[in-house]
């Protein structure tokens, strides 16, 4: 390596692994202007050796680095020890040696860069649209069990109607115990005190506690407080349960993605390579 041997930090992140990318792309422009590709017209060896060592890197974990180690670099630049020790400077002439022993590759480093934040973002979306199903899943259920007491609640109130001659003064109960009956189905169907209480959102302390697994990355009572008014308008009231449930995964969604976003910017920053030099792929 030569004079580009200094003592800098890794340019990729120790847990960034490509190894599930079959592809790795190739910068044309600065790879045919490249001072050191241009002698390997006259040294194929050379070339060749080249292009094994950036595509061997691209699978190694962190992306972009080699093992300082001259067997193995001859070994995966498909070298034998002759022909390793003829061109090794040569080809290792873009590489520099980091602070954890590893060679890395200023530009193999800034396409793996590139490909990781889109693994990240890919990862993001199949967590979102798991959450999504699991959601949907969730509230399916919740509304079967609804209609299930309703069907009991208006079974048993047909029966007493039936039973003591006193029809309408069933109807005009039913009618005055319609919201907490309403309001303890949606909370899981049982009678135990309310663990939450903001406006019209009631919560046992079952369901308080799943909603704080479903959604840790909120404060969740300070949520639902934000919520509560929300929560009581007309058009939200009777179906407050699924209409909180929705927001709070909406807002889970938005912090999750903030704290992936700040945690890749702040890596970016950390790793970032030195200056590039212009329109060469290896100097």
């Amino acid at each position: 390596m030569g004079d580009n041997e200094r003592d800098v930090a890794p340019l990729t992140p120790s847990s960034m692994d490509l190894r599930d990318f079959q592809f790795m792309p190739l910068d044309v422009r600065r790879l045919l202007t490249s001072e050191t590709w241009i002698e390997a017209a006259d040294d194929p060896k050379l070339g060749h050796a080249l292009v094994c060592l950036w595509c061997e890197s691209w699978h190694q974990v962190p992306a972009g680095s080699l093992p300082d180690n001259p067997r193995v670099l001859a070994h995966l630049a498909m070298c034998t020890a002759d022909e390793w020790q003829r061109i090794s400077e040569r080809a290792l002439a873009g590489w520099q040696r980091c602070t954890d022993g590893r060679l890395y590759h200023p530009t193999v480093c800034e396409k793996a860069r590139e490909g990781w934040e889109h693994k990240l973002a890919r990862r993001e979306r199949t967590r979102r649209a798991t959450e999504e199903r699991e959601r949907r899943r969730r509230e399916a259920d919740a509304q079967r069990d609804g209609q299930h007491d309703i069907q009991r609640d208006d079974a048993r109130h047909v029966h007493q109607g039936t039973g003591t001659g006193t029809g309408t003064g069933t109807k005009e109960r039913k009618k005055d115990n319609a919201a907490p009956s309403a309001d303890r189905r949606r909370s899981s169907g049982s009678a135990e005190p309310y663990a939450f209480e903001a406006g019209v959102i009631r919560l046992n302390a079952n369901d308080l506690e799943a909603w704080r697994k479903d959604y840790p990355n909120l404060s969740l009572e300070a949520e639902l407080r934000s919520l509560s008014e929300w929560a009581g308008r007309p058009e939200n009231a009777k179906g407050w349960f699924h209409a909180v449930q929705g927001g709070l995964a909406k807002r889970n969604r938005e912090s999750a993605l903030a704290v992936e976003r700040v945690k890749a910017e702040a890596t970016a920053r950390a790793h970032a390579p030195p200056a590039r030099q212009p329109s060469v792929y290896v100097p």
